[in-house]
């Protein structure tokens, strides 16, 4: 599947039937370590991309210190956006989302940690 075939891909998110966005973030290594244990299982982010619930985030971590691309677990991995929260005490244009790891369609497999 081609990048532009991935981010235009058609499927059924909740009760009705919308693009499904495919999003790449960048994220630091504390961050990225905390998201891949499955200890962090959210994000708090500039709402730039008016996410919504079923947007999937592919994370490319950075290091901390260089803010250079690195090898990373989490690089590449599909997590899907379970929740959004904006208000309630975040700053204007910001939003909390629920993340989880994306099951694999093909073998209904979960991409974290290769299980």
């Amino acid at each position: 599947m081609t990048e532009k075939q991935r981010t235009q891909h058609v499927e059924s998110v909740g009760k009705e039937r919308r693009m499904r966005r495919f999003i790449k973030k960048k994220i630091l290594t504390p961050f990225a370590d905390a998201v891949w244990s499955g200890e962090k299982t959210f994000e708090i982010r500039k709402n730039d991309e008016g996410y919504q619930k079923g947007d999937v985030i592919i994370f490319q971590v950075l290091d901390s210190n260089l803010l250079t691309d690195i090898t990373h677990p989490l690089n590449g991995r599909e997590y899907e956006v379970t929740y959004v929260l904006s208000g309630w005490g975040l700053s204007d244009g910001y939003v909390a989302l629920g993340i989880a790891p994306r099951l694999t369609e093909e073998k209904g497999e979960n991409r974290r940690n290769g299980e």
